[in-house]
C-alpha cells in the first residue's frame, strides 16, 4: 500500500493484496490482525469526521489465529519457583519471602498481578485465610466489583504473618506494592529463569483454576473465586484440563466398557 498517495484510492482489492503480501512474507496472523484492527479504527474515525467517503477495511475479516497454548503450572514447578525465590542470591531475606508470597498468592488464591500489588494488610485475615479483593483509591479491580477468595496453604499464611512482623508494607499498608508494575514482571522473569520453569504469573492463576476443577468444584464457584465476569470466560479460557483429570476420564470410560462387556 506504500505506493498509494491518495487514501481515496485505497480499495478493498488493494487491502486484500496488502494482507496477502504480509502473509507471504511470513508475518504471523496475530500481527496481521493487529494491523487490520488498528487500520479499521483509523479509517472509521476519518469516515466519521467526513474526511473520507468509505472505509476500505470495514468488510475485511480477521485471519484465523492459532489458539495460544494454555500453560498449567504443576505442583512440582510451583515448588521450583518457590525454592528459587527463597534461595535467591544477593537478595535480602525480606525480598526472598516477598516473592515467595507472590507466587503462593497467585497459585493458591488465584490473584492477578495487579490485585497482588494493590493488596493491603487490612484485606487479609491471617487467621482464616480470607482475602478481600476490592477497589481502593487509585485501584479498580478488572471488572470493577469486589470479591472474596481464600488462601488455605498454612505455609503461605505463615510467610504472610512473618512478612507483617518484619514490617513489610508498614508505611502504606501494601506489602506487595511496586510503583512500576513492570518491576514485578522483571523480578519474576529472573526468578523463573533460575527455577527453570517457563511460565507467567498469570499461568499460576490459571493453575489455581485448574486445580479447583480437578478437585471437582463447580464452574460457578470457581468464577466467583477468581472474579470472572461470566462462566464462559472461566470455561473457555481458564479450565485447562490437566493430565490427572484426563486420565481419570479415560479410566472411568474403560471401567464402563469392561462392565458392559462382562454383563
Amino acid at each position: 500500500m506504500s505506493e498509494i498517495q491518495n487514501p481515496e484510492e485505497l480499495t478493498v482489492e488493494v487491502v486484500d493484496e496488502f494482507i496477502k503480501r504480509r502473509i507471504e512474507r511470513g508475518v504471523r496472523p496475530v500481527s496481521v490482525n493487529s494491523s487490520i484492527r488498528h487500520l479499521k479504527t483509523i479509517f472509521k474515525f476519518t469516515v466519521n469526521r467526513g474526511l473520507l467517503y468509505s472505509n476500505p477495511f470495514a468488510s475485511i475479516e480477521f485471519l484465523q489465529e492459532r489458539p495460544k497454548e494454555k500453560k498449567v503450572v504443576t505442583l512440582a514447578e510451583e515448588k521450583q519457583l518457590i525454592e528459587a525465590a527463597e534461595n535467591a542470591p544477593q537478595s535480602k531475606p525480606l525480598n526472598r519471602l516477598r516473592m515467595s508470597a507472590v507466587i503462593r498468592l497467585a497459585a493458591g488464591a488465584g490473584l492477578r498481578r495487579s490485585e497482588i500489588m494493590n493488596l493491603r494488610w487490612s484485606d487479609i485475615n491471617l487467621n482464616t485465610g480470607k482475602i478481600d479483593v476490592k477497589n481502593h483509591d487509585g485501584f479498580r479491580t478488572k471488572n470493577g466489583w469486589d470479591r472474596v477468595t481464600f488462601i488455605a496453604c498454612k505455609e503461605a499464611l505463615a510467610i504472610l504473618r512473618k512478612l507483617k512482623d518484619m514490617g513489610l508494607g508498614s508505611k502504606n499498608g501494601q506489602p506487595f506494592y511496586w510503583a512500576d508494575g513492570r518491576h514485578l514482571s522483571d523480578l519474576f522473569k529472573k526468578l523463573k529463569k533460575r527455577a527453570g520453569v517457563n511460565c507467567t504469573l498469570h499461568d499460576l492463576r490459571r493453575s489455581f483454576v485448574t486445580r479447583l476443577t480437578e478437585a471437582g468444584e463447580n464452574t460457578m464457584l470457581i468464577m466467583k473465586l477468581v472474579g470472572h465476569g461470566s462462566v464462559e470466560v472461566t470455561r473457555d479460557h481458564y479450565l485447562g484440563l490437566g493430565e490427572k483429570i484426563l486420565r481419570e476420564a479415560v479410566e472411568r470410560a474403560q471401567k464402563h466398557a469392561e462392565r458392559a462387556l462382562n454383563a
